[in-house]
């Protein structure tokens, strides 16, 4: 007897369905945001919040320094940046997968209605879409209602949030909806970084199909954040930056501050420790070759030997 016959073709679809969902290595927002950029182009000088500048930090993964870059941005005292809000739902990212689902052209002129109908009653209607712009406000309207109007209200003139998850799409998505965001990207060698993660056990890319809970897993996700910033174009703002290199003082801060339009006043950041986990543990021999082996590309490309 052939077992395989034993699943149907509505199983193996499910499951070939979960290990989509598990691997976004082969996925890609850029056709989308290609295809809506070109559709929204002529609206977005209308769009409410396209002079904010909000300060975007990412990084890749845990346990890779966002949190001490985090306090060197904010000691500019009109900055302050949200940690790693819901971090776990995924907000961004499914804003970055919407957005990815514009990768052919699905809201054609037939079903868009620009003006008001007189017979809306005896008319095709069952596809009837707003103008593609109001999409883009809608988007925009609710990043800066849930993140950049608290900071507001409690008396910050700039926002943004921190972030291990996101890499350069979302970052895409973002600087699409703010023109004017910055964005600071810190990293670590994956190696220091899983083995300062570990110590917190599992935790999740996104729930509830996401969870990283081994070193491999760990890897992927670092190097897939780490190699998404080779495909940032040259004028795209970001800045690169290596946790190693803040610790030992060769990074251009004074440089970041300009980039970022901030006062920072990194030294009371840099010498004041800020909460801490357990010693971090140490690889062990398998742990080490699974890790070396996922991010091999990301390691070559910030010089991680």
């Amino acid at each position: 007897m052939n077992l395989f016959r034993l699943k149907s073709p509505a199983s193996r679809g499910i499951e070939s369905a979960k290990a989509a969902l598990l691997d976004r290595d082969s996925f890609s927002a850029m056709p989308g945001l290609k295809e809506i950029e070109f559709a929204t182009s002529s609206k977005t000088a209308d769009a409410e919040f396209d002079m904010e500048a909000p300060i975007f930090l990412f990084a890749t993964g845990w346990r890779t320094g966002s949190t001490l870059l985090q306090r060197v941005l904010v000691s500019d005292p009109g900055l302050i940046l949200w940690g790693e809000p819901l971090g776990r739902l995924g907000i961004i990212q499914r804003l970055t997968e919407t957005v990815a689902g514009f990768e052919r052209r699905i809201a054609p002129d037939q079903v868009t209605l620009r003006h008001r109908m007189t017979e809306a009653s005896e008319s095709w209607i069952a596809n009837l879409y707003p103008e593609m712009h109001a999409f883009r406000r809608a988007m925009q309207s609710f990043v800066y209602t849930y993140l950049g109007k608290p900071a507001k209200d409690i008396g910050y003139e700039r926002w943004g949030m921190k972030e291990v998850r996101l890499g350069y799409e979302d970052a895409a998505v973002l600087h699409w909806l703010f023109p004017r965001a910055r964005f600071v990207v810190v990293t670590r060698d994956p190696r220091a970084g899983y083995r300062s993660a570990m110590q917190f056990g599992p935790v999740w890319e996104r729930w509830p199909d996401r969870r990283i809970n081994n070193p491999y897993s760990y890897g992927r996700l670092w190097n897939r954040l780490a190699v998404s910033w080779q495909s940032a174009p040259e004028a795209f703002p970001v800045r690169l930056l290596r946790l190693e290199d803040v610790i030992n003082g060769s990074a251009d801060l004074d440089g970041l501050s300009d980039f970022c339009g901030l006062q920072l006043k990194p030294e009371s950041a840099l010498k004041k420790k800020v909460g801490a986990g357990r010693p971090d543990d140490k690889l062990s021999v398998l742990d080490r070759m699974f890790i070396n082996r996922a991010t091999r590309t990301g390691r070559d490309q910030f010089g991680y030997p």
